[in-house]
């Protein structure tokens, strides 16, 4: 464990104890502002293009923190469940954090020294096949969507009609085995490998577009035949995750390779986001989004075929239904993922709280005991996310 975490990992153990007690400590406001000060140090010191491992800790802070204030008005004692939850998962991302170039100071935010801007990190060099996903498949956060409407100077719902348009139903960046959402284009591979696998494989490398077949596992066939074939030229030959970022992108938004482009779509809802909103940026395309231009962002962002698909309609349409009624809910749509990862059926992700999504947790509710309920309230949603998490780790897909 580096310096940084065995200081963060007491730090928290010394905060974990003062909110179990009970009743609370008078102090809840001071006890707040540790965490906010504690945090904070994690988001200046962590750089879009800094390690995945600080990635995961950012994160998982966001996450502690977001529990941090769903409770600033009521007594801290009553978040103890879903406290030690969130915290546990942030000390063990932890583990992987490199040390840190300054003290750690909870007491205070003052100015931190960031390191230097690097390459993003590939991780340990795996054994025999070079696409080992190391993530956990986090849902989209709050953090994650402003990050995005802040960088592209747009509002929720213009990204999220984006989101809906890219991804196919459930409209989720990743599915129930935890593998990011892809589509695979043989067109593509056909272009980066010369057309010299044209004859021998014509499924997968043609120098015409189509053939996709089904959505899901089917892709991933398509994409693991190609990656026996040459893998640099099969990675970027599918779009990937809630903004199906081409991997053909991988050196404009920052990637050293397409290895770890993909590594981190394996990582998160936020990550996938980014790309995306890289992407929009590198392509000169936040104005159009921005003014609901919808046929100049489709042209830019699906290509010049868009119409054949009645794309820049789709973001219409899209656009209209946000505007008009309820925007995604994210703890709500938080707990469709993780029900999903679980085997139950929520229905579509969409953030909306309906009988689909009450009826999916109230199964989860019985499976561990817990009477059923219309809320979703935050011990259940602690122990969902848990037992999602633990789900996903156990079982990462292998390309």
């Amino acid at each position: 464990m580096s310096a940084l975490a065995d200081t963060t990992s007491r730090a928290l153990a010394a905060l974990q104890e003062r909110i179990n007690q009970t009743p609370a400590p008078p102090d809840k406001d001071a006890l707040i502002a540790q965490y906010d000060a504690l945090f904070a140090i994690y988001e200046e010191r962590v750089d879009d293009d800094w390690t995945h491992a600080a990635k995961k800790v950012r994160d998982a802070a966001a996450a502690v923190q977001a529990v941090i204030d769903s409770g600033k008005s009521s007594p801290l004692a009553n978040l103890a469940p879903a406290l030690a939850a969130a915290t546990a998962n942030l000390k063990a991302a932890l583990v992987g954090l490199p040390p840190a170039p300054v003290a750690l100071n909870p007491a205070a935010r003052g100015p931190v020294t960031a390191p230097a801007p690097g390459p993003v990190a590939a991780g340990p060099a795996p054994a025999a096949n070079p696409i080992v996903p190391t993530g956990a498949a986090i849902p989209l956060t709050q953090a994650g969507l402003e990050n995005a409407c802040q960088k592209l100077a747009v509002k929720a719902a213009e990204i999220w009609a984006v989101l809906f348009t890219e991804t196919d139903p459930p409209y989720c960046g990743f599915w129930a085995n935890g593998s990011p959402q892809i589509l695979y284009e043989q067109h593509i591979f056909h272009r980066l490998t010369q057309g010299k696998f044209d004859v021998a494989h014509p499924d997968i490398s043609s120098p015409d577009a189509g053939n996709y077949g089904a959505s899901g596992a089917h892709q991933y066939a398509r994409l693991k035949q190609a990656a026996a074939l040459d893998e640099s030229a099969a990675l970027q030959s599918a779009s990937w995750g809630i903004a199906q970022t081409l991997g053909t992108n991988f050196k404009r938004l920052g990637f050293a390779t397409p290895q770890v482009m993909v590594k981190q779509m394996f990582y998160s809802e936020d990550e996938q986001l980014l790309a995306g909103v890289k992407e929009i940026l590198a392509s000169d395309l936040a104005g159009a989004l921005a003014a609901h231009d919808w046929k100049s962002f489709a042209t830019g962002y699906n290509g010049p075929a868009y119409w054949k698909n009645n794309y820049d309609e789709h973001l219409r349409s899209w656009h209209a239904k946000l505007v008009s009624g309820a925007l995604p809910d994210l703890r709500v749509r938080t707990a469709q993922v993780y029900l999903m990862y679980l085997g139950y059926d929520p229905s579509t992700i969409d953030g909306i709280w309906g009988k689909r999504t009450q009826s999916a947790l109230n199964q989860y509710r019985t499976k561990i005991g817990l009477p059923a309920s219309d809320q979703l309230d935050d011990p259940t949603m602690a122990a969902l996310s848990k037992d999602a998490q633990a789900a996903i780790g156990a079982a990462v897909p292998v390309l």
